[in-house]
């Protein structure tokens, strides 16, 4: 269990550097001209990711989430790279390890044009090459993007108003769907570094849970963003996160009040990404600095 814990650990922290490094790729001059910021961002940001990772990788020891946040920053890595085919692979890869990464297909339209189709379509293959044995064995296996869990009272899925004892049979597309509406509306308005937040918290917004290792996926989403959206890089977001989705519980029992919080976190980092000024980002070219 121990050597798990320890892969899963250095797996967060390969995470992390995948990060850095596509903030680095699409913001070439960001070590010079914001090398202090950059600096605190990557360390206070970059711990609190790795508190909420450790969350996942050790209490929960949940390898197949691990494995399905490792691989989507691989895929972004990969897409800033330019390695479009890699990108799809990638992207299936964090399918095939665990269903709700689909909210985050809408990396593919981040691709240029001409190569978007190449990316979807090694998405699609390495889907199916993984699922469908299963599947041809065992049509039953479709069954296992549904999930059936109680719906507690601190969920955001109460705080909207749904108040069945347990998951509705529509939670898991919904979330699925939002996700993606909510990422593709992203790399319309030029912003796609945030599509990985918007997409968790569509997850967090209609989930019946509100289990630890979610967390993970929220820092992730919102230390890309720190780095990327905002002129400076601050870890705001990175810190707001942690403080409402870890730091709340410990202080406060109030089942609906903590509802509330996640709620309106989410709420508040979707509107802010997607209506709020912010860096502007076309289809991926590290060769040259983005438009602003």
């Amino acid at each position: 269990m121990l050597v798990a814990e320890l892969a899963m650990t250095g797996m967060g922290a390969v995470t992390l550097y995948c990060v850095e490094r596509t903030a680095l790729t699409m913001r070439p001059r960001l070590e010079q001209e914001h090398a202090g910021a950059l600096d605190r961002t990557l360390l206070i940001g970059g711990a609190a990711f790795m508190i909420g990772w450790e969350d996942l990788a050790v209490a929960y020891g949940h390898l197949d989430d691990a494995l399905a946040l490792l691989l989507l920053a691989l895929a972004t890595r990969a897409l800033v790279a330019q390695l479009p085919g890699v990108a799809g692979i990638c992207l299936g890869l964090s399918v095939d390890a665990k269903p709700w990464a689909l909210i985050f297909l809408p990396l593919i339209l981040v691709v240029p044009a001409q190569a978007r189709r190449h990316t979807a379509l090694w998405t699609a293959i390495t889907v199916v090459v993984a699922w469908l044995p299963f599947v041809l064995a065992d049509p039953g296996t479709l069954t296992a993007a549904q999930f059936g869990i109680t719906n507690v009272p601190s969920s955001a899925l109460r705080a909207l108003g749904v108040t069945t004892p347990t998951t509705p049979g529509w939670d898991r597309a919904a979330q699925i769907l939002l996700g993606c509406v909510l990422g593709a509306v992203a790399v319309r308005r030029r912003r796609w570094p945030a599509l990985v937040l918007l997409g968790v918290g569509a997850r967090i917004a209609l989930d019946p849970g509100v289990y630890g290792y979610y967390t993970a996926g929220v820092l992730l989403g919102a230390l890309l963003w720190d780095l990327l959206g905002s002129r400076r890089p601050v870890p705001l977001w990175t810190l707001l996160c942690g403080a409402t989705l870890a730091v709340a519980p410990a202080l406060t029992s109030d089942g609906a009040l903590l509802g509330q919080l996640r709620l309106w976190l989410v709420l508040s980092f979707t509107i802010t990404l997607l209506l709020l000024p912010a860096r502007q980002y076309g289809p991926i070219t590290p060769a040259k600095a983005p438009a602003t």
